[in-house]
């Protein structure tokens, strides 16, 4: 039926029907999805998904490539640097990777995969393996045309796409993936609820393969109280009393200024903080991290908000802290504990009702 005035949601959807009807080449269906049908595969490794099997046993690659080249939607979750992206690089055919950052997109764009990101498309339509941020799926879609189903759709923490990419871009995405323009569509996460809720919301038929890791660091982790007002006092004394860099993951970018200043009133230099958002230009900090996956040099506090915890891997001991941690979801906070390699380092998780308010600096 047609949408009713002021109905964006069903406006972007009719619009983007029409887009599908028109230039889909053939690959079109009308058919609704079939009865959703959901089945879970739990699989076991010691670190890595790639790793070596026991003697006549299947690696978990196998097992994993088998149900991607046999099933439509496959759902992945397991720790973070188990090696889900490496799913996508080693894939036996042609694919392409969705990214929910442009960080995350420039960062395999360092490693030499044709990316699409930003104002323009940055590589090429006929790479076997193709990096594209949501928001530029629809243009990649169009250009590669009636060669799209050759494709399989490799998609990277699904949960953030409605947040990383502009509306209609996840408005496309999805209807792209319901209408099976690809030949398959496998959704990778470290989280479980989330994606899940994205995949059941949207009626999309799936196996899930749950891949539990026996050998993988734990980081020990402590629990503080405090007020968004004592966070920069709290940085100050963990940089001093550890000697490493410190990586805060704030809950918006108006913290981030915040503590941003207080530090500087602290004495800190601003070149010695490095800010990493999802809304601005790529920063020092940031190109060195795709670049070298390290913590920059000279730089002793990194603020960042979600962007990091869902963006690149961070070698080197780093004392991560959330902030507004009970206010989080546990996922969120393992996630970005994950992304620092050096599991020897101590990490902080602070929470408290000064972090729902606003404060004075």
């Amino acid at each position: 039926g047609s949408a009713e005035k002021g109905a964006p949601l069903d406006l972007e959807i009719q619009e983007a029907l029409s887009y599908i009807a028109a230039n889909c080449h053939g690959n079109y269906d009308p058919d609704p999805l079939p009865e959703r049908t959901t089945s879970t595969v739990n699989l076991t490794i010691r670190r890595y998904i790639g790793e070596d099997p026991e003697p006549g046993q299947q690696s978990a690659r196998e097992i994993i490539y088998q149900h991607i080249l046999e099933q439509t939607e496959v759902f992945i979750t397991g720790p973070t640097g188990t090696g889900k992206t490496c799913l996508w690089k080693d894939y036996p055919g042609k694919a392409i990777i969705v990214v929910p950052f442009r960080a995350n997109a420039r960062q395999l764009e360092q490693e030499g995969y044709d990316a699409w990101y930003g104002g323009q498309e940055h590589g090429n339509i006929y790479a076997d393996k193709i990096v594209v941020t949501s928001d530029k799926v629809e243009q990649l879609t169009e250009a590669l045309g009636p060669r799209a189903p050759e494709y399989a759709l490799f998609i990277d923490e699904p949960q953030e796409i409605p947040n990383a990419s502009n509306y209609r871009g996840a408005v496309m995405l999805r209807l792209f993936i319901s209408r099976r323009m690809f030949r398959c569509v496998v959704y990778m996460s470290a989280t479980t609820e989330k994606p899940r809720r994205f995949l059941d919301d949207n009626s999309i038929p799936y196996t899930h393969i749950h891949v539990t890791a026996t050998d993988t660091p734990q980081r020990k982790v402590s629990m503080m109280k405090a007020k968004a007002n004592q966070l920069p006092g709290i940085m100050d004394a963990q940089h001093k009393k550890t000697g490493l860099p410190i990586a805060v993951l704030h809950d918006n970018r108006k913290g981030i200024e915040r503590t941003k200043r207080m530090l500087v009133r602290m004495g800190y230099a601003p070149s010695e903080i490095a800010i990493i958002k999802a809304d601005t230009q790529t920063s020092k900090a940031e190109k060195h991290i795709l670049e070298h996956g390290t913590f920059p040099p000279g730089i002793k506090f990194l603020l960042t908000t979600k962007k990091i915890s869902a963006g690149p891997n961070i070698a080197g001991a780093v004392v991560p802290i959330v902030v507004d941690a009970l206010h989080r979801k546990a996922d969120d906070v393992v996630q970005f504990f994950g992304r620092f390699r050096d599991h020897d380092t101590h990490g902080l998780v602070i929470h408290g009702d000064g972090y729902k308010v606003e404060c004075d600096d």
